[in-house]
């Protein structure tokens, strides 16, 4: 699970520890001496994840997860302010090009604040061209926010993401972006713990 803009502090572990079902962990990111903003990613302790750090961007959030696979999969979770400094394009696309060039795979999710589902609006139509560029396919075609905008995306190359839906769980301005990817993952050894059957 992916969440953006969770307003958690450091003190908000044990918010997310609540959140967590049996068998889960998180990581998160705060954002330092200001207020909102904030990203974390809920995941099955069966996956062996690691957090990246791949360097400061000042226009953006980020959270990067390295999942151990047959193969190299990076996911990141992206969060930019609605009134995000004019060096976004030029800071993810450093982000996206550091990337490719060390991940098989990557997906990379979150609220970009950008209506790239409105045609002439200049910063959807830089976005969709620069993902075409790197070969990248956006993914979400219905609207993410209640005021009929899309502005929470799913990023990544053709054919790495299924089933998308949409869904209004009512507990924000912004909508669930619901999707399937298939993951061959490595799971992590755990020891049979003894019984004390007697």
């Amino acid at each position: 699970m992916f969440l953006v803009e969770t307003w958690l502090k450091e003190e908000g572990a044990a918010t997310l520890i609540e959140a967590c079902p049996p068998n889960y962990k998180f990581y998160q990111s705060i954002r330092d001496n200001k207020r909102g903003g904030g990203i974390a990613v809920i995941f099955s302790d069966k996956l062996s994840c690691n957090e990246i750090n791949l360097g400061t961007f000042t226009s953006f959030e980020y959270l990067a997860i390295k999942v151990k696979t047959d193969h190299s999969l990076l996911l990141i979770t992206l969060y930019r302010p609605p009134k995000s400094s004019p060096t976004f394009l030029s800071d993810f696309s450093t982000l996206v090009s550091a990337v490719l060039t060390n991940y098989d795979r990557i997906i990379i999710t979150g609220d970009f604040n950008i209506h790239v589902n409105k045609s002439g609006d200049s910063n959807g139509k830089d976005l969709l061209n620069t993902l075409d560029g790197f070969g990248l396919h956006q993914y979400v075609t219905e609207a993410t926010h209640q005021l009929g905008n899309t502005l929470d995306l799913v990023i990544s190359q053709p054919a790495n993401i299924n089933n998308i839906s949409v869904s209004d769980i009512a507990i924000s301005d912004h909508y669930c972006v619901l999707l399937n990817s298939h993951l061959l993952y490595i799971a992590i050894e755990r020891p049979v713990q003894p019984t004390n059957d007697a």
